[in-house]
């Protein structure tokens, strides 16, 4: 018995492909849903541990303090104490959605609360004053700018690799993609 399995090719006639092909034929949608799942872990674990510095704790006050869904828990918990506890919650939650590969009814369990989160954190544009300028263009074509008050803005600035900050300087690095100057403050 061959290892080579015949394929349609682009003139429709057949193929003689290896065994590796075949495998990938075989295995292909398990490994593109597992890199998928991880792919979402790897991305919770990554904010979750963000959680747990100082620098991030302090960022989520304008958002958690002025939401009326979350600004209860404050108090319950101090900044740093909350901070923790929602990094708990998204290591959880990638753990979650990466066990997938075990336990479907895990990975559900991780959606369900994956989408909490998400509709939790898209009520911060709602509640959080300041949150985007005025006058800004919507649609963007570019990052809209924010208002020095909140850290929180149109378009996400850590998809630039950049952190979210409250000057001025770092928000017009992520408008418009070139440096700044040393007399901009």
């Amino acid at each position: 018995m061959s290892n080579h399995s015949l394929v349609s090719g682009r003139s429709g006639a057949f193929v003689e492909v290896g065994p590796a092909l075949t495998a990938i034929e075989r295995y292909g949608d398990h490994l593109t849903r597992a890199a998928l799942y991880g792919s979402l872990a790897v991305i919770y674990a990554w904010f979750g541990g963000m959680k747990f510095t100082a620098y991030e704790a302090e960022g989520l006050v304008p958002l958690v303090g002025n939401s009326p869904l979350l600004s209860w828990f404050y108090s319950i918990f101090s900044v740093r104490g909350f901070s923790a506890f929602l990094g708990v919650l998204e290591l959880s939650i990638g753990a979650l959605v990466a066990a997938r590969l075990v336990n479907p009814k895990l990975s559900a369990l991780g959606g369900l609360l994956s989408a909490g989160l998400f509709v939790t954190t898209l009520s911060f544009m709602a509640s959080t004053p300041g949150v985007a300028a005025p006058g800004s263009a919507s649609p963007p074509s570019r990052c809209r700018s924010v208002s020095s008050s909140s850290r929180m803005s149109a378009c996400s600035p850590f998809r630039f690799g950049l952190p979210p900050t409250r000057s001025r300087r770092s928000v017009t690095v992520a408008t418009d993609l070139s440096p700044a100057s040393d007399t901009d403050h």
